[in-house]
């Protein structure tokens, strides 16, 4: 049975809680940005089907809605997005697409114990070679919660223990899990720019429904750590075990292993480099590396039944110099996870630049590009998309947006091949709240 009602709105009511209810000590500061708009958005197809295709003009509403709380002990952020769409073809029915992260980080006992609350919630497909349309898209929300804690214990060694509770949800697919984790660790500070730890991790996650791939299972990691600060960056070493142990389904061992490089060149410049290997869910974040145990994307999330081996690499860079902006990142990476749809080799890449002609003035242009090597299916998909647009200012607080995207998919499926132009107009209005202060947290 699936269970009732999603967690979207908790890291949110924490969040206005602590805004408008504060309790007496240090000053709080907050920051309060919202937006309005609206437009036109024409697609020559907006099905996104190989053959009879037929345009849509949809007419659109949106808004965004981004809070900030920050003080001493207690910091709040909640941001937010909604649009809503009005098909006047009705290839879709009208609908309304939301997004919203919410978080709370409250040091009770500042640099020794804190308490973290994260939630995400968004629009994902609902399967991994899916169209990405109206008709394939699921919610997903992912709520976790728990305390850190971290012990001196005397000269340069140190304790770190962290506990999670984690809630996950899905509209469509029956991937609903519970989840508890638990990472500790103890470590050393060689010197002001280096530490080394041994960590170890574990989860147990209990899934709503179990099927004949998805079952409750226990996932537990060892790893060392090596952290140092580079002249322009850091420096992350992990590398250590993992395994995973069912009762039905076959249990999964591997490395784990991450190697996370950051160069800021110059001010303007910022370069990096990673690799990560190990045994986990797919679209998950690898539980032991990580400051938390229990991270999990829902914007990175398809399936989360299949258990397997991943390895990736990504290099990415951004540059600011004056009215040029650049940013752009390429990766590759190899899944297998035991299921046809969901072993694959994937290579892709982007590219984002943001030209500023004249004050009030925007260029901007993106491409991106995703090959996925089905290996079991003996079959590949190549998604290319790009995009050109302007960006004027027609008074200090609106905008208007003119933007052309083109989008293709070639595939040796011929049901997922598909190439859509889209032309969108919005105007939008932004409002900033004047910076406030207030006794609280």
């Amino acid at each position: 049975m699936r269970r009732g009602g999603s967690l979207p709105t908790v890291a949110a009511c924490v969040l206005i809680a602590a805004a408008w209810f504060p309790v007496t000590g240090p000053v709080m500061a907050a920051d309060i940005n919202w937006s309005v708009g609206t437009g036109l958005e024409y697609s020559d197809n907006p099905a996104r089907v190989n053959e009879n295709t037929h345009p849509d003009l949809t007419r659109i509403a949106q808004g965004t809605l981004g809070i900030a709380e920050v003080g001493s002990r207690l910091s709040a952020r909640l941001s937010t997005q909604y649009k809503y769409s009005d098909f006047r073809e009705n290839t879709f029915e009208d609908r309304g697409r939301a997004q919203a992260f919410g978080s709370l980080d409250w040091q009770i006992i500042p640099e020794e114990l804190k308490w973290v609350a994260h939630d995400t919630y968004q629009q994902v497909p609902d399967s991994t070679r899916a169209v990405a349309t109206p008709e394939t898209e699921q919610s997903v929300n992912g709520f976790v919660t728990g305390p850190d804690l971290l012990l001196s214990l005397g000269g340069a060694d140190f304790a770190r223990l962290a506990v999670r509770y984690g809630d996950f949800e899905f509209s469509k697919t029956n991937e609903d899990n519970r989840r508890i984790a638990a990472s500790a660790g103890l470590g050393r500070r060689i010197d002001p720019t280096t530490e080394v730890s041994f960590n170890v991790a574990g989860q147990h996650v209990d899934y709503t429904q179990e099927n004949a791939t998805q079952e409750d299972y226990d996932q537990t990691s060892a790893f060392g750590r090596y952290d140092r600060e580079i002249p322009g960056g850091r420096a992350t070493l992990d590398l250590g075990r993992v395994a995973v142990a069912r009762d039905r389904l076959p249990n999964v061992t591997g490395t784990l292993a991450q190697v996370t490089v950051l160069w800021r060149i110059k001010p303007e410049t910022e370069t990096g480099l990673s690799y990560t290997q190990g045994t986990t869910d797919i679209g998950e974040v690898l539980i032991g590396p990580r400051n938390d145990p229990l991270t999990v994307d829902p914007r990175d999330i398809t399936l989360t039944g299949d258990i397997g081996k991943e390895r990736r690499m990504q290099a990415f860079g951004k540059r600011n110099a004056g009215a040029l902006a650049l940013g752009g990142s390429i990766y590759t990476a190899e899944q297998r996870y035991g299921s046809v749809d969901l072993d694959r080799d994937v290579t892709g890449g982007t590219l984002r630049a943001d030209y500023s002609v004249t004050y009030g003035r925007t260029l901007f242009a993106s491409f991106s590009s995703q090959t996925s090597d089905y290996r079991a299916l003996d079959v590949r998909d190549r998604d290319i998309a790009g995009s050109l647009g302007i960006r004027e200012s027609v008074g200090r607080s609106t905008e208007l947006e003119l933007t052309f995207l083109r989008e293709r998919q070639r595939s040796d499926t011929p049901t997922l091949r598909f190439i859509e132009n889209v032309v969108m107009l919005t105007l939008t209005y932004t409002g900033r709240e004047p910076r406030r202060t207030q006794e609280g947290f």
